[in-house]
């Protein structure tokens, strides 16, 4: 259980066990929108890191869970870049709600690979100069 974002800074890799996944849930006093963050925003709304500092980030075998936190809550904040990756999660989320399991802006390329979301229909969303989209 934790009550505020992980922050992941540069060559950071998050990896629990493959086989018995642990669980990171966000409380439901959470201060923050997101359980991993990767480059949080400033009380100025500028991000710590530029888009070419956030390299060599990686997050695999966990499962994230946001149940108990507000609607609009979000299980990582991803700043896609080169060498970064989100492997094997279950991301655990509100049913019906405004949450999304990975929320992107910035950078250029990542890879993901065996996701599983359970209870939102919007599972990632991403913005880029001001336009936001989904799948």
């Amino acid at each position: 259980m934790i009550s505020s974002a992980l922050v992941m800074y540069y060559y950071t890799q998050l990896i629990g066990d493959a086989t018995n996944l642990p669980t990171i849930k966000g409380m439901k006093k959470y201060n923050g929108a997101y359980l991993l963050d990767p480059d949080p925003y400033s009380y100025g709304g500028a991000s710590w890191f530029t888009n070419q500092n956030n390299f060599y980030r990686q997050v695999r075998n966990f499962i994230l869970d946001t149940t108990l936190m507000a609607n609009d809550a979000h299980g990582v904040h991803w700043q896609v870049s080169q060498a970064t990756s989100l492997q094997n999660i279950v991301f655990n989320l509100v049913e019906g709600s405004q949450q999304t399991a990975v929320w992107m802006d910035n950078g250029s390329s990542t890879f993901f690979g065996d996701l599983i979301i359970n209870g939102v229909e919007l599972g990632c969303s991403w913005e880029t100069n001001s336009i936001r989209s989904g799948t």
